[in-house]
């Protein structure tokens, strides 16, 4: 009678579960939670009191060649006002003490890096995403847009300055593309996620987490306050494990009861699709990984990207001081890069 009564106990207490857990926990780990920080950026490549847009790439460690090509072209200053617009990495630990050596010099080197203490795993991103938001809450006070994006995803900065403008300063929006509705419970998929994690048949509207913007004044400490008060995020283990456009463009931004905005400019795969503004049809982001089936390359993207910035009549660069900049910055700046890039990617297809 024990041994059945401690059983009966475990289960109701979600300590034990007859699913497959597959990336979380089988039973839930209480304990408080921290994320400390090992390298903030500089207040001249981070923010200051004149940033008003703030943009996040999250990164794996091992993605060098993904991090050099986005400052020697869609990330350089050149590309976006330098001045009130702002980029940086958002990085954790890897599993290798050679590569975090070469990570901190990286940090120190370029000062754009947001360097968190805990090891990277595809089921801890949303980890790193709180970690950009915290900075940015902390940080950031007179910021208007968020931008978060993949390292593999390209993004046409002018194109986002012009979305931010015509968001409105005090009506807080979350911008992206739809993503799926409903949790994945096949344990083949990376996705999978069991119903004593999420028991509930659908996800709240989300949009998918390649890239999506965060507008309004004061959006993130909304955010980060729901967080707080309204979610496990800080006592439950297996909810920080959700994927992060899940739980932030999901389930914390209902909470927050911040509508989402649809917008077909955020894309991937080869075939971009477009944001309609003033007659221009203009590429917002462009993911090089889902659904791709050739030229599946951040060269090529970024290739479309000015294509797409020429044919909207945008400045070759935003201005002189941002170009002057780049160059001081980043002294191999130019359009494009060479084949080890590329020869990266394919490895990693």
């Amino acid at each position: 009678m024990v041994h059945i009564f401690i059983v009966l106990t475990l289960l109701i207490k979600g300590f034990c579960s007859f699913e497959n857990p597959g990336a979380f926990l089988p039973f839930e780990y209480n304990e408080p939670f921290s994320l400390p920080v090992k390298k903030t950026p500089s207040l001249y490549k981070g923010c200051d009191n004149t940033t008003k847009f703030i943009v996040g790439i999250i990164s794996h460690p091992s993605e060098f060649d993904f991090r050099n090509f986005i400052r020697n072209n869609w990330g350089a200053p050149a590309y976006r006002n330098c001045r009130t617009t702002k980029l940086i990495f958002l990085m954790g630990n890897s599993d290798d003490l050679e590569m975090d050596k070469q990570v901190e010099q990286e940090a120190n080197r370029y000062s754009d890096v947001l360097l968190l203490d805990y090891y990277e795993s595809y089921n801890l991103v949303a980890r790193k995403v709180f970690g950009f938001f915290r900075y940015v809450n902390q940080s950031c006070p007179n910021v208007k847009c968020v931008l978060k994006g993949d390292s593999d995803t390209v993004i046409n900065l002018t194109g986002m300055e012009k979305l931010c403008e015509i968001m409105p300063d005090n009506n807080l929006t979350i911008t992206g593309y739809y993503g799926w509705d409903k949790p994945l419970r096949d344990l083949q998929s990376k996705w999978y996620t069991p119903y004593f994690v999420y028991p509930i048949k659908t996800w709240p509207s989300l949009v998918s987490g390649f890239s999506y913007l965060l507008s309004g004044y004061g959006i993130v400490p909304r955010l980060m306050n729901t967080l707080e008060t309204k979610t496990s995020f800080f006592t439950s283990e297996n909810f920080r494990r959700l994927w992060e456009d899940i739980l932030f463009t999901g389930i914390v931004r209902d909470l927050s009861e911040i509508p989402l905005v649809h917008n077909t400019g955020f894309h991937w795969g080869n075939k971009p699709d477009y944001w309609w503004h003033e007659g221009k049809r203009i590429i917002l982001a462009l993911e090089t990984r889902t659904d791709c089936t050739e030229s599946c390359s951040t060269e090529y993207a970024w290739n479309l990207v000015q294509a797409n910035r020429r044919e909207n009549n945008f400045s070759t660069f935003s201005s002189y001081e941002c170009h002057l900049q780049t160059l001081r910055e980043v002294p191999d700046f130019r359009n494009s890069i060479g084949s080890s890039l590329v020869r990266s990617q394919a490895r990693n297809l």
